[in-house]
């Protein structure tokens, strides 16, 4: 009885003087202090947020500092476990010393919680900690003299909070980067920005789930994502774009009117986020190029290029000129980023990488050879749309099969431009020309059939 009524008269002195001092937190001078703890200040921080979740002190103020101070992942982290620990220390004192003063405090909202956990148990936690139903510091106490069983509590707990808490430690890690004047502020903000309406929007999905929320607000996540997509897919460039318009602008302007930047495609996109000299290498290589251009890279993985890359692998040397380096085959930056040319190079202009490997008669003959077939595969689509019309004229009921023909014409074309843009036979023939005269023949079919 003793221990209990002691324990109990320390934590009302402390949650007290909590309250009547809570405003005088400052954020800077907590900063200080915890700064001047060096290798203890990740563990004092989070003992420090356990302490002040127990004493019912504001946790966002130390989830800012703890990412300012750390950074928004480790900092992020860091708040989450201290306000679980914070958390699990208030449910266990709850339901071990002090249950009689927690259901006086917490009689309004009693019987809900005790409803709520006995028909849905860890659900109901999730529930009251993703929808701010009930104020975080006294929740963690009246949860403790419900059934629920405190791993679960405290796992549910965790997991649920982690979007708040990664929100706020990203607004902490932008308000730091933009008081020192980084480049990064710009991009912090926004990934802060777009974790918050994240949260915003969670329980509005948690009541349209449980069938609670009007169909109005559906549009919500929409215009959070249009305000904050756009500066998502750039926020790695605002670092990026300063400092190469000093070294080099010309490069800059090319890439800013290619159709990569028109996509809202990143620079670390290519070249990947580790600024250690191995940039232009890892855009040299195929890996990028081939997860967004899906059908072009199956055309150049078929071709003699293709299977020599695949071939030698880790030989290839990316790190100089196709001509001055050790491979005998390019992959596609070397040929579609000829020269830095970030706009990207096609056509005619493909000439130029090609003539670093191969004499410039060879190339002159080898691209007339591929105009002719792109001359040829013109004139089978000319005689595909006379006969089409001729269909239309004397069977208009065959115009639905006709017509889906026609799809897999246009996709045999583009066969054909990949065919010899790769001088891949695969394309340029079988899937090709070859299937441009099938589809030729089965439309003139439909006009005979029954």
């Amino acid at each position: 009885m003793w221990p209990r009524l002691v324990f109990g008269i320390m934590l009302l002195t402390g949650i007290g003087f909590s309250l009547v001092y809570r405003d005088a937190l400052d954020l800077a001078s907590l900063e200080t202090w915890l700064r001047a703890s060096k290798t203890y200040g990740k563990p004092i921080y989070v003992i420090l947020y356990a302490l002040a979740t127990v004493l019912f002190l504001p946790g966002s103020l130390l989830t800012l500092a703890g990412g300012a101070l750390f950074g928004p992942w480790i900092g992020g982290l860091l708040s989450l476990t201290g306000a679980t620990l914070g958390a699990g220390i208030a449910f266990l004192i709850s339901r071990h010393l002090a249950g009689a003063w927690v259901a006086r405090r917490a009689h309004g909202m009693l019987e809900r919680l005790l409803r709520g956990v006995e028909a849905e148990g860890w659900r109901f936690v999730a529930l009251t900690r993703l929808v701010p139903l009930f104020p975080f510091n006294l929740l963690n106490y009246a949860l403790g003299l419900t059934r629920i069983r405190f791993s679960h509590y405290l796992i549910t707990s965790f997991v649920c909070m982690a979007p708040g808490g990664l929100a706020y430690a990203w607004l902490g890690h932008a308000g730091r980067e933009a008081a020192s004047g980084s480049a990064e502020a710009i991009r912090a903000g926004i990934w802060a920005l777009a974790l918050l309406a994240l949260v915003w929007m969670i329980p509005r999905w948690v009541r349209r789930w449980r069938g609670e929320q009007p169909a109005r607000d559906r549009t919500g996540l929409g215009v959070a994502l249009l305000l904050l997509l756009p500066g998502l897919l750039h926020a790695e460039d605002d670092a990026c774009l300063p400092c190469h318009l000093e070294r080099d602008a010309i490069l800059v302007s090319d890439w800013q009117i290619s159709a990569h930047a028109g996509a809202g495609l990143a620079c670390a996109i290519c070249h990947g986020a580790a600024h250690d000299g191995h940039m232009t290498e890892r855009a040299r290589g195929n890996e990028a190029c081939l997860a967004c251009h899906e059908k072009a890279g199956s055309s150049y993985q078929l071709s003699k290029h293709g299977v020599l890359v695949t071939l030698e692998g880790e030989k290839l040397d990316r790190s100089q000129p196709l001509r001055d380096a050790n491979q005998r085959a390019p992959t596609c930056g070397y040929c579609h980023m000829h020269a830095s040319a970030h706009a990207g190079v096609g056509g005619d202009a493909l000439q130029a990488p090609c003539q670093e490997c191969h004499a410039p008669r060879f190339v002159e003959s080898w691209f007339l050879s591929n105009a002719e077939m792109i001359a040829i595969a013109g004139m089978k689509e000319r005689e595909f749309a006379e006969a089409l019309r001729d269909l239309g004229d004397k069977r208009p009921e065959k115009l639905d099969e006709a017509r889906e023909l026609q799809k897999k014409l246009q996709n045999h074309l583009q066969n054909v431009r990949l065919g010899v843009g790769h001088q891949s036979p695969d394309d340029l023939w079988w899937h090709g020309q070859a299937a441009l005269d099938g589809d030729l023949a089965r439309l003139k079919s439909l006009m005979s059939a029954p």
